[in-house]
């Protein structure tokens, strides 16, 4: 994503700007769920909206992890274990860059009125 930023590719640079603009708040949202939350890697929405049912008392029976009932793992395969320390650690040195990725592109799309 850094990478990706920093020198999008020819014709495509508004594109990526504006995708990362529109969806940097999330990712970042998912990277902290990741590092402090235990969040299977790729499940952050349903995580999320686990997470929001189960805080409100929904008598769905929602659970703020990742992993469901047996039925539910029966109709959407297996969960994912959460993410290993060596995830976390790589993680960890990567936010600080992505965020001023993202505040740089952010600036840019500002500046550029796009």
């Amino acid at each position: 994503m850094i990478a990706t930023l920093r020198a999008p590719p020819m014709h495509f640079e508004q594109l990526i700007r504006a995708h990362f603009k529109k969806r940097s708040v999330k990712i970042l949202e998912a990277c902290f769920a990741y590092l402090n939350e235990g969040c299977p890697i790729g499940q952050h929405e349903k995580w999320r909206a686990g997470k929001k049912n189960a805080g409100t008392g929904d008598a769905s029976g929602a659970s703020a992890s990742c992993v469901g009932s047996p039925d539910e793992k029966k109709k959407k395969g297996p969960s994912r274990p959460p993410p290993t320390e060596g995830f976390k650690l790589t993680l960890r040195k990567l936010m600080p860059k992505l965020e001023a990725a993202f505040k740089a592109n952010d600036e840019t799309v500002d500046a550029s009125g796009a």
